[in-house]
């Protein structure tokens, strides 16, 4: 099937009064995320770049052929109720809706659904451990991050510690090699900074040290790779949440060898010495122009959604 720009549909959390109002409250409060509005503007920005038009949080007046949902289980519901009243053909359902599939009574198991989209295989995995009947509709995307455009050229020293999380004893390790080693660095703890004060540093330091316990695919690590950044991920293998532990999660999904290295624990670190060594070879930008650009994400969705 071919979706004209006028067929696109997208719906989110904030198409719902109850969930603008919770969304505001964990940001008053500083428990918001900014991965569920960093998605839908990577893949707006991206459509819009393939020309386009996208109808946003809008019921429609007419049957449409596909209902995109990206986040709000809200909107969900309202979107599986037009397409029992015939409104919407097709609902292609997350990456921002629950954690867990059996979440908010069993919600993305409604026969209704037609695609639903997780942000990594590892996530796909978990999910078909809890509820192995949604494979056959589960597809892997990952959304882009916007392009910067020409990296400057200035001089580059030091570490980034991006600390997102991450249990004290696996920091102060980090901290303490650092030390020992003489390697200079800053460290924004997730939460406590402006993004942008988060791409300025970006174009200052030599390469970044990401610390978290699981990602569910890593914007950040790909706006530091879009910006010529190498990555060190502390990478356990392991995701705890909602009562909850998976043994086959990671820290940085989309990490390959162009763009860093992992270490799975504080007695690990002595991979830092070769990833200092490597931080000229390192071909992050290229990689992540080739791999999640908005526009590439958005091809690849558009891919999904015409399955």
């Amino acid at each position: 099937m071919q979706y004209t720009p006028e067929s696109l549909h997208i719906y989110t959390e904030q198409s719902c009064a109850i969930s603008r109002v919770k969304a505001f409250i964990k940001n008053l409060i500083g428990r918001g995320s900014r991965g569920p509005r960093a998605v839908f503007d990577s893949l707006v920005r991206g459509l819009r770049e393939l020309d386009m038009q996208v109808a946003i949080d809008k019921k429609p007046a007419e049957p449409i052929d596909v209902a995109c949902v990206l986040s709000g289980t809200c909107a969900l519901q309202r979107v599986i109720e037009w397409k029992r009243k015939g409104l919407v053909k097709k609902i292609v359902a997350g990456p921002n809706i629950v954690v867990f599939p059996d979440d908010v009574q069993d919600i993305m198991r409604d026969d209704a659904i037609d695609v639903i989209v997780v942000p990594a295989q590892w996530v796909k995995d978990l999910w078909v451990s809890l509820r192995p009947e949604l494979a056959p509709r589960i597809a892997v995307w990952a959304a882009g991050v916007q392009d910067p455009g020409e990296v400057p050229q200035g001089a580059r020293s030091g570490l980034l510690i991006y600390k997102k999380h991450a249990p004290k004893y696996i920091f102060d390790a980090v901290v303490r090699h650092l030390a020992d080693t003489h390697i200079p660095y800053v460290v924004l703890e997730y939460g406590s900074f402006d993004q942008r004060d988060y791409f300025a540093l970006l174009e200052t330091v030599s390469g970044m040290i990401y610390l978290t316990e699981s990602e569910s695919q890593g914007l950040a690590l790909a706006e530091a790779w879009i910006r010529g950044v190498p990555t060190l991920v502390w990478d356990r293998g392991l995701f705890t949440g909602g009562g909850r532990e998976w043994s086959g999660a990671s820290s940085a999904p989309y990490l390959v060898d162009a763009c860093g290295m992992r270490f799975k624990g504080a007695e690990d670190l002595a991979v830092l010495s070769d990833f200092m060594a490597s931080l000229g070879s390192f071909r992050t930008r290229a990689y992540a122009l080739e791999h999640f650009t908005d526009r590439k994400s958005a091809e690849r969705y558009l891919s999904i959604i015409s399955q």
